[in-house]
């Protein structure tokens, strides 16, 4: 069961603020014979676009679902009817069922941030605005801001592992609290120490 084109990417996308919250979710095809994409060298990936499981070189895809960056797959399954989606170009195949269980996922996940105070969002917008005003025209000047915050973070994030660990807080807690999974947040706590 592989995905598709993603739809859910925000170009104003900050990681600290749960009114911006993104996942890249996706389309994902249930059924269907695994396509190998290739170019002239040979094999470069397996095709993940639902349409391209439309049955000319295997077994055809029988169903959609939504699914999430996160791992979240969609337990709704949509029939898919070829007949129908060979009629338009794949972006015009109604995919609103998956669409909208993907959203509803977000919109689960987001209830369950934990939320910063407005001042410190503040802060952090003037802190990403700044960096990313001086990306362009002043990269070494990015680079070293960028640099001291990573430092100062890491020693703070060393200690908040150290700290859910003493305080047995769960990994479920903490990935709900940062939006992935608890698998992702023991990934994350590891890498702190």
């Amino acid at each position: 069961m592989e995905g598709g084109p993603s739809w859910g990417s925000s170009p104003a996308f900050r990681p600290w603020d749960i009114t911006s919250f993104s996942r890249e979710g996706a389309v994902e095809r249930v059924g269907g014979t695994r396509r190998r994409a290739r170019d002239g060298a040979g094999s470069i990936g397996t095709l993940t676009e639902w349409w391209a499981y439309d049955g000319s070189l295997g077994r055809a895809a029988t169903h959609l679902r939504g699914s999430c960056s996160c791992g979240w797959r969609g337990e709704t399954l949509y029939p898919l009817d070829w007949d129908e989606a060979h009629e338009e170009p794949p972006y015009a195949y109604d995919t609103s069922g998956p669409e909208r269980d993907w959203k509803r996922h977000t919109e689960e996940v987001r209830s369950a941030l934990v939320s910063l105070p407005a001042d410190l969002v503040a802060l952090l917008d003037q802190v990403n605005e700044q960096v990313a005003r001086l990306s362009d025209g002043e990269p070494l000047l990015a680079l070293r801001a960028g640099n001291i915050l990573l430092n100062g973070t890491q020693l703070s994030m060393q200690n908040v592992a150290w700290t859910v660990e003493r305080d047995g807080i769960g990994m479920s807690a903490v990935g709900a609290a940062i939006g992935c999974t608890s698998d992702q947040a023991e990934r994350r706590l590891r890498s702190y120490r």
